[in-house]
């Protein structure tokens, strides 16, 4: 399906600007000017459960040969939309300050954000130039 593989191109770039360009925490005086309204407004949240949705249609879809074309950008979709809906309850967390316990699989996620983000990137670029190359 063409729109399906036009939206997960989409959420996977748009998921990979939010994690490398939206920082919510302040640590230098050079921050982007996309960190502001990424950190104002919930469209992390949104972003992420789209991506989710989007990744999980995607494994889901029908295939005619027993290939795995587009598992890693399911995949990423996936993650990316799981580390933007956690950093997101993170946030609202940190600012009612409650405590929350995080895992380490989930601290790591959190931690290497802008990685992922980056990641993310390359996946959408790769997954937009070459749509019939067999892992993407």
């Amino acid at each position: 399906m063409l729109q399906l593989y036009l939206l997960s191109v989409l959420i996977n770039g748009i998921c990979g600007f939010f994690l490398y360009f939206g920082s919510s925490k302040k640590n230098d005086d050079n921050e982007s000017p996309a960190d502001t309204p990424v950190s104002k407004n919930n469209h992390r949240l949104i972003i992420g459960i789209i991506g989710v949705i989007i990744g999980f249609l995607k494994l889901l879809r029908p295939v005619d040969i027993l290939i795995v074309g587009d598992i890693i950008p399911a995949i990423g979709g996936m993650l990316g939309g799981f580390v933007l809906i956690y950093d997101y309850y993170r946030e609202i967390a940190a600012k009612k300050e409650t405590e929350i316990k995080m895992s380490r699989i989930a601290e790591t996620f959190v931690v290497y954000k802008k990685i992922i983000g980056l990641i993310l990137f390359i996946i959408a670029g790769l997954h937009f130039l070459l749509p019939d190359f067999l892992l993407l």
